[in-house]
């Protein structure tokens, strides 16, 4: 049965797919920021960019996850495909198509999926960017739209990268694959790039290696240095120049068809010259010939353009002709005699497919058939033949040889265009081509034309063309004649040329065709008598240009838009190119000589003196192979610092040969700055640790269960003797010899829990004296480490003021000493609070400057390093700064300062928005239950200070009932008050320490391990005092506690 998920244009989609040419490719950097950038977006803990294969979704760039590709059938992602559009899953487990995945029951447990299609510009999806967490997230509709917008960017670098792989595709095979040498000169004649063909040649002349940068004097007879300096002066200005140079090296002498065509940028600018020398030496020599001959063709085989072959029907060769010798190599006393098999004639890649065709010739099933095969020469050199092979029968029909005619298309293969067609073996070679080929005299009458003329103009005229016929046929339309009438007469003018045209084509999704002509006059005795053509389809040719040339805006774009500047420099140390930020960063005085670069200066020039010797040494090493990276500073005018990291490596050829060399320049100037504020507050902490009250620690567990202080302040060094990195701290023997099982009990519970520890206990000071204290430590994960972060308070006062309680405060105050006290306690509070607020306060706005800027390191490890710290330093200071906070309303409530605002209230609707803002999407789920009356009355009261009385009480049912059944909150309305009761079923308070319950600081030892700070019951009956009402409570252990609010309904 057929899947009814796979799309119904699956194949069309593969199909596209494929021609992307991107899978099992290398991670690339470009797609790695897109899903840092989606994590960050959505919170998730893993994002993906997949594509979408016939049976495998595999993963281009990926964070959260080891896997590089699933099976089709366990991604998420195809039910995306299905849709067309993005999918959003909130609850896997919830869904029929994904609540049996194996990644949903499994490793990683992925309860929240989101996929975002990748599609291609005809709108193909083939594969997306998904985001996936353990837990639900509540995304916005901002957050989905920037994750389509990373989408939409993943799929046009998607589509970048196959055009620019194709477009290099191409161009490397027409640059490397012609038999004609191709050189790009800079404006000093310097030699820039070649192919290989001239590299292999100047190797073979001149016994020279090639090397860019070199002058084409170095590679060119001192003859022709003249010529060259003439025609280059009149390319570089602009002009294209043809001429035909003859070049006598001592190992070879040839005439060549030379080419000067300026080489301009993308503004037009005319920036070098490419020369192409095309080997007309043998089309040179043919012409001597011809001219001798009085244009008579009798020619012998051995001299003949094409190799003749003969092969007798045992594949034995019977024949071997002298251009044979030529194209192959082997002389025929070498191989005639030898089977087909002995021979090393046929490369490997084409060999099957010659053999099956051979046989289907031997067979007589076929007469006649024309190849092109890659072929081998005696000195294993490659080159491309084209065999036109005919088979020889007896007179009973059975085949007795097979004659092939060879011809090497590697070389020049329009060197037969003036021939006239007079033998069999010339008619076979012009009749090969694809090319139009025709010659006609002064009165347009037609003399040679090969099959191609005749077939492509019977099919435009519909006449058959015949030798002696005019080209001019009635029924070629009007314009046509006369467009061609021009060529003509400018042919018998004398002079040889060659032009383009193109012909519109009728679809317009399809590009017209080009074609290129060339022509030459034929003399006799120094007069016009006739002219040669050839019409050549360059269509492939154009739109390879067009390719290349929009490859090369490509990747100038890319160029220009980067966020960091680029100089390129060649091996003399000179500027070849920069782009606009390294502009705009010179203009900010980075050399600080008042200069900005200049395409074809030295770059030191742009340095200090003082700094040219040792980055020129530097520049050196990377020439040779090495890579450098080092900071630099510089001051500027206002006598501010910048910074800049700069990158120098090599440019290397596809051979790894050196031709220079590229500076990168970042402007690193906020990241320093960013760097000397987070040392701020380093020394800022460290000088809150060392005035702090408590002892500030830093304790470490290791994976094999040893564990140290890695950090304690002086205080509690000298206090108890702790020392830092002393795995034998246990022994310490002022830990209160009754308490020490305890101690270390709650320690190991913490540990295995990895959890907070708060335990308070006794120890033994140096100097003998016994102290209470109080332990608080919060728990983080590093390298399989645990890392306790945490203060030691000493609560001895506060222990000895408990048990003066419990002794029924045997010793009271004095009315006058305990107001005394209170002030002193209230000026200590506020002062406290305030100076520990500033230090707070800087160390938070560091963090977030540090946060801001760790996105743009590119290091991903040291980034999430980084953003762990940050994290656990923000969650610290908040606690500490909630403690603050609630420290001052003591304060302030204590000193009168909370001021009582009355105003009208819906308590209904107070209660209802309250509910929704803070407690109706709760992380674990849990809810809070609302019991109101039908009856709806207006108060007067100070909602403010309602709301914090309310909310605390709250947040208390929810703290201490984990996993137990929904807290509730319940209004009455009486006669004279009405009541709000918050009640929860969670662990209670011991019948023992209830009447303690409202005493500032005070923490009930069932509550140890949670989180607070025994402030929040006192502030919120302060505040309910404060309203005109009370606070009264019923609690039992392991039961739940009930809180009652009574208030007047007018303040």
């Amino acid at each position: 049965m057929e899947d009814s998920r796979i799309p119904s244009n699956e194949i069309l989609r593969l199909a596209a797919l494929k021609e992307l040419n991107i899978l099992d490719t290398p991670a690339e950097q470009d797609f790695e920021d897109i899903v840092t950038l989606a994590i960050q977006i959505s919170g998730a803990s893993i994002a993906i960019i997949s594509l979408m294969d016939s049976n495998r979704q595999w993963f281009k760039a990926k964070i959260g996850t080891d896997l590089c590709e699933i099976s089709r059938k366990d991604s998420f992602c195809e039910h995306m495909i299905q849709n067309d559009s993005f999918l959003i899953v909130e609850d896997t487990t919830a869904d029929e198509r994904f609540k049996n995945n194996k990644f949903v029951t499994g490793s990683p447990n992925v309860l929240f999926y989101l996929g975002v299609p990748i599609k291609n510009q005809q709108g193909y999806i083939l594969g997306s960017l998904c985001i996936l967490h353990s837990k639900k997230l509540a995304l916005n509709h901002q957050q989905i739209k920037s994750l389509e917008i990373l989408a939409r960017q993943a799929a046009s670098l998607f589509n970048k990268k196959s055009e620019l792989i194709y477009s290099e595709k191409i161009l490397s095979t027409y640059v490397n694959n012609t038999l004609d040498s191709i050189i790009l000169l800079d404006k000093d004649k310097k030699i820039i790039d070649s192919n290989k063909v001239f590299q292999e040649r100047a190797k073979k002349l001149l016994n020279k290696e090639y090397r860019k940068g070199e002058s084409i004097f170095e590679y060119s007879h001192p003859s022709i240095h003249p010529l060259i300096e003439k025609y280059f002066a009149i390319a570089i200005l602009g002009e294209e120049v043809e001429t035909e140079l003859f070049i006598p090296f001592q190992t070879a002498q040839n005439w060549y068809k030379v080419l000067f065509i300026p080489s301009k940028s993308l503004s037009d600018e005319v920036v070098g010259v490419v020369i192409t020398l095309t080997n007309i030496t043998k089309q040179k020599k043919y012409e001597k010939q011809l001219q001798a001959l009085n244009e008579e063709l009798n020619f012998h085989y051995t001299n003949s353009p094409l190799a003749v072959i003969k092969w007798d029907s045992d594949l034995i060769i019977k024949s071997w002709s002298g251009q044979a010798e030529v194209i192959f190599g082997w002389e025929a006393s070498e191989i005639v005699e030898k089977s087909f098999n002995e021979i090393n004639l046929i490369h490997e890649s084409d060999l099957e497919h010659v053999k099956v065709y051979a046989d289907e010739m031997l067979s007589g099933t076929i007469s006649r058939l024309t190849s092109k095969n890659k072929n081998i020469t005696k000195s294993g050199e490659v080159i491309y033949c084209n065999w036109h092979n005919s088979i020889l029968m007896d007179e009973n029909g059975k085949v007795i040889s097979i004659i092939s005619l060879v011809e090497n298309v590697t070389d020049v293969i329009n060197i037969t265009k003036a021939l006239e067609i007079k033998t069999n073996n010339y008619e076979a070679l012009i009749n090969s081509t694809d090319d139009i080929i025709w010659s006609i005299d002064t009165d347009y009458l037609l003399m040679t034309a090969n099959n191609a003329f005749i077939q492509n103009l019977l099919a435009d005229s519909g006449e058959l063309y015949r030798i002696g016929d005019s080209v001019f046929k009635e029924s070629i339309p009007e314009a046509i004649s006369i467009f061609w009438k021009e060529i003509y007469d400018r042919i018998f003018l004398g002079k040889s040329f060659a032009t383009n045209f193109s012909v519109p084509n009728s679809n317009p999704n399809v590009p017209d065709k080009s074609f290129e002509i060339k022509a030459n006059p034929i003399f006799k005795n120094n007069v016009v008598v006739a002219a040669a053509l050839s019409l050549s389809d360059v269509s492939e040719k154009r739109i390879a240009e067009q390719k290349l040339s929009e490859s090369e805006a490509n990747l100038q774009a890319i160029f220009e838009t980067t966020d960091t500047g680029y100089i390129l420099i060649n091996k003399s140390l000179e500027v070849l190119s920069f782009n606009k930020i390294a502009n705009d960063i010179s203009s900010q005085n980075f050399f600080n000589v008042g200069k900005v670069p200049t395409n074809g200066t030295p770059i030191l020039d742009y340095f200090p003196i003082e700094r040219r010797p040792i980055l020129q040494k530097m520049m050196q090493e990377v020439l040779n192979g090495k890579r450098l990276e080092y900071e630099i500073s510089f001051l500027q005018p206002n006598n501010t610092t910048n910074w800049y990291f700069v990158r120098l490596y090599p440019i290397l050829s596809k051979k790894d040969q050196n031709y220079g060399l590229v500076m990168a320049l970042s402007d690193i100037t906020e990241r320093k700055l960013a760097n000397e504020q987070l040392k701020q507050s380093e020394m800022m902490f460290s000088d809150l640790a060392k005035n702090s009250p408590g002892i500030v620690f830093q304790f470490c567990v290791e994976p094999d269960g040893s564990s140290y202080f890695s950090y304690i302040s002086d205080k509690g060094k000298k206090t108890f003797g702790f020392q830092v990195n002393d795995k034998n701290w246990q022994q310490n023997g002022r830990i209160n010899q009754k308490e020490r099982n305890a101690f270390f009990e709650s320690i190991n519970q913490a540990i295995i829990h990895q959890k907070d520890w708060n335990y308070e206990g006794e120890m033994e000071t140096k100097d003998g004296k016994r102290k209470w204290f109080q332990g608080l430590a919060s728990p983080t994960i590093k390298d399989g480490k645990i890392i306790y972060n945490g203060i030691s308070l000493d609560i001895t006062e506060r222990k000895i003021a408990e048990e003066d309680r419990k002794n029924l405060r045997k010793l009271e105050l004095s009315l006058a000493k305990e107001k005394e006290i209170n002030n002193l306690k209230s000026r200590f509070i506020s002062l406290t609070s305030h100076e520990f607020r500033t230090p707070i306060t800087a160390i938070v706005s560091s963090v977030d400057i540090l946060d801001i800027h760790s996105i743009k390191i590119g290091n991903q490890e040291l980034q999430s390093k980084i953003k762990e710290h940050i994290n656990k330093i923000l969650f610290q200071t908040s606690r500490l700064d909630t403690m603050l906070k609630d420290i001052l309303t003591i304060e302030k409530t204590a000193g009168g300062k909370i001021l009582v605002k009355p105003q009208p209230l819906d308590l209904h609707k107070f209660l209802y928005d309250l509910n929704e803002q803070y407690y109706v999407d709760r992380k674990d789920g849990r809810k809070l239950k609302l019991i109101l009356p039908e009856k709806i009355r207006e108060i007067m009261t100070d909602p403010s200070l309602l709301s914090h009385v309310i909310s605390n009480l709250i947040n208390n049912a929810f703290k201490y009932s984990i996993k137990a059944q929904n807290p509730e909150l319940l209004v009455e309305y009486h006669t004279d008050f009405y009541s709000i009761t918050i009640k929860d079923y969670g662990i209670g308070i011991p019948l023992e320490e209830q009447e303690h319950l409202f005493e500032t600081f005070f923490r009930a030892n069932n509550v140890q391990n949670i989180e607070g700070t025994g402030l929040g019951l006192t502030i919120t009956k302060e505040f309910t005092q404060k309203l005109g009402g009370n606070l009264s409570f019923i609690s039992k252990p392991f039961e739940g506690s009930a809180f009652t609010i009574k208030l007047p309904y007018n303040l």
